[in-house]
C-alpha cells in the first residue's frame, strides 16, 4: 500500500473527516494484524492477549494521539508500536502486580495457562532501558520499535524510514547489542 495513501487519510481523519478513518482501518487492519501476530509469535504460550485484542488495544490508544500531522506511514507505524509496547507493558505490570497479591482476574479457561513471573520481569525490564536508547542512539530507538514490536522488515524500515537497508540493519543490530549490555548491567546490579 503506498505510503501517500496511509498519510493522507490518517492527515484526513485529522481534519475531521470520519470516512477516512473508516477508509484507513479497512486498508492497514490486515497489515496491522499480520504485525502483531508476528509480534505475539515471539511471546510466551499461554499469554492472555491476542494479536487481534492487541491490534484493537492499540489502534484505540493511538485515536487518542493527535499530532498536528502525520509526517508518513512511519511515524504512524512508530506509534503504532510504541503503543503496542505500552500496552505489553501494562499488561506486565498489571499480572506481576496480580501475582504479588493482587486482586483476583476472572479469564477464559483457554487463557488460564500461566506466564512465568521471570517473563514479565524481562518486558518491565526492556521498557525501563529502552526509554534509556532513545536518548543513545534516536535512529537504533526507532528501528528497534519498527522491528521488534511492528514487526517490519529491513526493507520496509528502509522504506519507511527514508535510511537504506543496510543502515537499518546496522541500527538493529547497535540496539541489540545496547540493549543486551543495558540488561545484563541491570540484571547485574540486582543480583
Amino acid at each position: 500500500m503506498p505510503d501517500g495513501d496511509i498519510t493522507q487519510l490518517l492527515n484526513k481523519y485529522l481534519d475531521g473527516n470520519i470516512n477516512a478513518e473508516d477508509d484507513l482501518f479497512k486498508l492497514i487492519h490486515s497489515e496491522l494484524r499480520r504485525r502483531a501476530r508476528s509480534y505475539m509469535a515471539r511471546e510466551k504460550a499461554g499469554h492472555s492477549l491476542g494479536p487481534t485484542d492487541l491490534v484493537h488495544q492499540a489502534y484505540l490508544k493511538l485515536r487518542n494521539y493527535q499530532p498536528e500531522r502525520w509526517q508518513s506511514r512511519a511515524h504512524f507505524y512508530a506509534n503504532f508500536s510504541r503503543a503496542m509496547r505500552q500496552i505489553l507493558v501494562d499488561h506486565a505490570r498489571s499480572k506481576r502486580t496480580g501475582k504479588r497479591g493482587g486482586g483476583l482476574h476472572l479469564v477464559p479457561i483457554d487463557d488460564a495457562g500461566e506466564v512465568p513471573d521471570k517473563y514479565y520481569e524481562t518486558l518491565l525490564d526492556l521498557d525501563s532501558v529502552l526509554g534509556l536508547l532513545v536518548q543513545d542512539n534516536p535512529e537504533a530507538n526507532i528501528v528497534f520499535h519498527l522491528k521488534y514490536f511492528g514487526g517490519l522488515t529491513y526493507n520496509e524500515i528502509a522504506d519507511a524510514t527514508g535510511i537504506s537497508v543496510a543502515r537499518a540493519n546496522r541500527c538493529w543490530k547497535y540496539a541489540e547489542r545496547w540493549l543486551q549490555r543495558e540488561l545484563k548491567s541491570k540484571h547485574d546490579k540486582s543480583d
